[in-house]
């Protein structure tokens, strides 16, 4: 396709990862507004993919730059960049038939871009270290300044450090949008929970479970990092949350104003097309959604299962697990292999369609979230099927589930209330269907996608 509609966009979004290469809740999120906004005002994303070269792709109506992240050796950097910025400028600057131009003006680039190259990408846990001097950074600041765009979006943490420092070419609006808990938690996983217990504030005491041969060096590193990206965010004129629980841990942690822009649910009427003649199965399911990690807590969720199983019997119950985790899979199935009293099924990752039909096939979804969730779209899916949830009440979930109306919210950590109000659902269809009904009506209403794009549009000054 031709691309001189790519230049000087109203807004440019740049996110690490972007469908169909991510399959993210952030991701996710991103995509269903930036589809509707696209109709109605000039809109790019730039994002980074595993390929060699530079692409031009459309996503839903999304016009998307997808990036290389870097090539694999390290070895190849200086090669690699100059090929990558030849493909990109003869994909977005060269009419057909036209030549590219002289391979001097790409030495010419690679000098003003990346002098002193050292890494392909950033390491997560030195970004401190690695960002200024990253492969993927210089290509996406390159990228930048050829498209030339009114409004640069960053979304999400990986997609502000990538940003870092275009102010020295770019004045105009800059924005972040805040997805996860990295600005306040350096740990590696942004979990905010040490000792099983959740961080009221940050005083590094994670760097006795992480490093505990050299605790002071982790503790120093940590707030090396913290420091960095106290830096990097105060360099964006406008910072966005996707709720409330997010806007106060930034707030409170950063000293920085933030605004609320929040999720959106999946277009109603697609998510009905897809589920429009799926029904229950028999007997008693539930579904239990998330990448199969510490963080989702899916392995303390069956072991407490079976301890609460020790304090009497309970009809029959089938767990269906949808994410990816080979590792945490392994000692669940471990668990299992001698349990007779309920069962549990993996499903791996599933695309939007299959997660529908088996959310709708369900009878309660249940979210055992141990970590501050930063928002959560598992409510969303629950409701948007028409089913109850129980989830434990912890980081943006309250925020998307209504105790005792569209679910319960259970105090963290506290199994048996947890399983006692899950079996309340499985023993009583007409309060399931009821809070089901409620959720439905709740999650359209309140997070539709036209009131997320408005939202976003008022915040970038995208509708005066």
């Amino acid at each position: 396709m031709r691309v001189r509609h790519f230049f000087e966009p109203d807004l440019l979004v740049v996110s690490e990862t972007y469908p169909p290469y991510s399959v993210g809740g952030a991701e996710t999120s991103l995509h269903i507004v930036l589809k509707q906004l696209s109709v109605r005002m000039r809109l790019n994303v730039i994002s980074l993919y595993d390929g060699a070269l530079p692409k031009l792709e459309q996503v839903d109506g999304v016009n998307v730059v997808f990036l290389p992240k870097g090539p694999a050796s390290e070895k190849d950097l200086r090669a690699s960049l100059i090929v990558s910025l030849r493909h990109l400028y003869l994909l977005l600057c060269m009419e057909p038939g036209q030549s590219p131009a002289e391979p001097d003006i790409f030495e010419m680039i690679y000098m003003r871009t990346a002098r002193g190259l050292k890494h392909a990408h950033f390491d997560v846990n030195k970004d401190y270290r690695d960002l200024a001097d990253s492969f993927s950074r210089a290509l996406v600041h390159e990228t930048l300044r050829v498209l030339k765009p009114v409004r640069v979006h960053a979304d999400n943490y990986r997609a502000a450090a990538l940003c870092w420092g275009m102010s020295a070419f770019f004045s105009g609006q800059s924005s972040v949008m805040i997805r996860d808990n990295r600005f306040v938690c350096a740990r590696s996983n942004n979990s905010m929970v040490v000792g099983g217990k959740i961080c009221a504030s940050c005083d590094r005491s994670c760097a006795a479970e992480d490093s505990p041969k050299d605790v002071e060096g982790k503790k120093s590193e940590l707030k090396k990092i913290q420091d960095f990206r106290s830096k990097m965010i105060a360099g964006y004129k406008r910072v966005l949350v996707t709720g409330p629980h997010l806007k106060r841990i930034t707030e409170e942690h950063l000293g920085i104003k933030a605004r609320i822009v929040r999720n959106p649910s999946d277009d109603v009427q697609m998510v009905d097309s897809m589920i429009s003649v799926v029904a229950q199965t028999p007997g008693r399911s539930v579904v239990v959604i998330g990448m199969l990690n510490e963080n989702k807590g899916q392995l303390p969720f069956v072991k407490k299962y079976i301890d609460y199983l020790r304090a009497g019997p309970q009809p029959f119950v089938t767990f269906h697990f949808a994410g990816r985790g080979d590792r945490i899979r392994k000692q669940i199935e471990s668990l299992m292999e001698k349990e007779k009293r309920f069962a549990v099924v993996f499903h791996d990752f599933l695309g939007r369609e299959d997660l529908f039909r088996l959310i709708r096939s369900s009878h309660v979804v249940a979210c055992p979230t141990i970590w501050p969730e930063p928002f959560g779209r598992v409510p969303l899916e629950a409701g948007l099927c028409g089913r109850p949830i129980v989830s434990f009440a912890v980081g943006g979930l309250p925020g998307s589930i209504q105790h005792e109306k569209t679910g319960f919210l259970v105090k963290p950590g506290d199994y048996r209330a947890f399983f006692d109000h899950q079996q309340k659902l499985l023993d009583d269809p007409e309060m399931a269907y009821a809070f089901g009904s409620a959720g439905r009506e709740f999650i359209c209403s309140t997070y539709s996608v036209d009131a997320s794009c408005r939202e976003l549009e008022a915040q970038l000054g995208l509708s005066e």
